[in-house]
């Protein structure tokens, strides 16, 4: 997180980086601290599939 916080307009970066990886948008200027920025999408990317699976697990538990 503190690595994070020193990111000069971390946010629209990170919106940046996404649609690049995307493919949204065109390649273009070098972007500081690409490598961290992807892994936060990447990691992001996992726990939203992390929650789906569990969200379905939870529900096919629970249904008689």
């Amino acid at each position: 997180m503190v690595r994070i916080q020193r990111i000069q307009d971390f946010t629209p970066k990170l919106l940046l980086v996404r649609k690049r990886l995307l493919g949204l948008e065109p390649e273009g200027p070098v972007i500081d601290h690409i490598t961290l920025l992807e892994g936060v999408i990447v990691l992001e990317e996992f726990c939203k599939e992390l929650a789906a699976i569990a969200f379905v697990k939870y529900h096919a538990a629970s249904t008689p």
